[in-house]
């Protein structure tokens, strides 16, 4: 068989294909032997970069039987002018009469190729080491990783679906489109003898569509999210400028005695008494019984606990019952995972919107450190804070002590970077606070006034990093905010 014959050009004119696209693609005629005899075949030759027959497949023109060369090289048809062409873009089909078709249509033939070997019923579990899709490896590894763009146009069945699956896992998404065929219409070959070749390429080239990936999307495909719900933190002179918002995951730090954890149960008592919701509490530095009950009823009525009534502390207790639920471990100091798994159940069984983990150092940290490290473990713990806040709709709040610092170092407010452990905990969390008192004794007297700092906000409706002066007053047993008063102090002594 040597070159084409009568019969041969008649048959796949009937297909829509020209004698000339079936030189153009190598292809003859003639007699070939089957496994029930001779009889009258076309021939696909299939040639290596260097124009040598490697293999042959031949298809009888009645009925529907088929050969290849024994021991013939499995490569992909047509591989030659591919090889040798631009590979701007390559188009991948299931069969030759779909490469021959879609060259007849337009599309040069240094940018068509088939598999040799057709389709599977299912995609393969592992088609990147199935002996199957060698011919596709050896193409990649032989130049055609370098193709800018491939279109699968592979047959519109089930088959034809596997195989488009197969041939992206070996590819890789990033450059891979396909082709679906209209209703009615199940190969190229079938859409060119249906419509003609001007037809096919104009088709070809408008339906072709990047092969989706999970994650990679345009604007327009995002949805809108809803507008975050905001909590002011209860002092009038943060209003307008600091915001706490469900979803989110945040971080307060602070020197021992620095009032961080006090300062901490009052934003959350003020956003519970503001917003009606219900905050759960892991509280394993400060008792419950009595300091945070304590701490509680003195910010409701803003007395000294000592100073109450039992009517007064009856109300003060069930407003605490309704607003504020404890996580407390029966036995031992909890994981990460416990705690996680725990707040969960106080979300979805009890309506909690907030967790206040106080602080993060009496967790149990169980990671083995022959496998991984205390930073690494901390960021892993961090982003599974983060993903309960958004999956359950709650504000994370974990206090963290900075490292020991010296005492020196002492002087100056800690930032989140000095928080123990990683610097994830500034990388990761949306937002950070601070306590920090310049002086707690001084002439043998308590000092009162502090700074509550916030040390990052990582979108603008939580705010913005800044310092508001603040005062302990001791009979109160709460925080209130000095900012306008010592603004006046600082005006009143400019102008004497």
């Amino acid at each position: 068989m040597t070159g084409l014959t009568k019969a041969a050009i008649e048959f796949a004119g009937k297909r829509g294909i020209s004698a000339q696209t079936l030189e153009t693609m190598r292809v003859v005629g003639g007699r070939a032997q089957f496994d029930d005899g001779t009889h009258e075949a076309i021939v696909f030759r299939y040639l290596d970069r260097d124009e040598e027959q490697v293999n042959y497949k031949a298809r009888s023109l009645a009925g529907k039987r088929y050969k290849q060369a024994k021991g013939g090289k499995q490569l992909a048809y047509n591989w030659w002018q591919v090889a040798q062409g631009d590979l701007s873009a390559v188009y991948i089909t299931e069969g030759e009469f779909d490469a021959c078709a879609l060259v007849e249509a337009g599309i040069s033939p240094d940018s068509v190729i088939s598999t040799p070997n057709g389709a599977t019923a299912e995609e393969m579990d592992d088609p990147a080491e199935a002996k199957k899709y060698g011919w596709l490896i050896d193409a990649m590894e032989d130049g055609l990783a370098r193709a800018g763009r491939y279109i699968i146009a592979a047959d519109n069945d089930g088959p034809g679906r596997s195989f488009r699956s197969d041939v992206v896992r070996i590819l890789g998404p990033a450059k891979t489109w396909f082709v679906d065929w209209p209703e009615g219409t199940k190969d190229a070959n079938e859409f060119l003898t249906q419509y003609g070749g001007e037809a096919l390429r104009g088709y070809i080239g408008a339906a072709a569509k990047p092969w989706p990936v999970e994650g990679v999307y345009t604007l327009s495909q995002i949805p809108e999210p809803a507008p975050l719900e905001l909590w002011d933190l209860g002092f009038p002179e943060f209003e307008g400028k600091l915001k706490i918002a469900p979803t989110m995951l945040s971080v307060f730090t602070g020197y021992p005695g620095h009032g961080k954890s006090h300062m901490a149960q009052q934003v959350w008592f003020n956003i519970a008494r503001q917003y009606g919701i219900r905050i759960a509490v892991f509280s394993a530095e400060t008792r419950v019984k009595p300091f945070f009950r304590r701490n509680i009823r003195q910010f409701y009525w803003r007395c000294r606990e000592s100073d109450m009534g039992e009517k007064m502390i009856e109300e003060a207790d069930a407003w605490m019952e309704a607003h504020f639920l404890i996580i407390e471990h029966p036995k031992e100091r909890p994981t990460v995972s416990w705690i996680l798994n725990t707040a969960e159940v106080a979300v979805q069984r009890h309506g909690c919107r907030a967790l206040l983990l106080d602080p993060w150092n009496k967790l149990r940290l169980d990671y083995d450190p022959r496998t991984t490290t205390e930073a690494r473990y901390i960021g892993d713990a961090l982003d599974d804070f983060m993903d309960l806040s958004r999956g359950l709709n709650i504000h994370t709040q974990i206090i963290a002590h900075p490292a020991k610092p010296e005492w020196q170092a002492r002087k100056m407010a800690p930032d989140l970077y000095a928080v123990s452990g990683s610097a994830l905990w500034n990388d990761r969390v949306d937002a950070g606070y601070c306590m920090f008192r310049p002086e707690i004794v001084k002439d043998g007297r308590r000092q009162t006034k502090a700074e509550f700092r916030c040390l990052k906000a990582r979108f603008e409706e939580l705010g913005y990093p800044s310092l508001y002066e603040m005062n302990f007053e001791i009979g109160r047993g709460r925080f209130v905010c000095t900012e306008f008063e010592t603004r006046q102090e600082d005006l009143m002594r400019g102008a004497s």
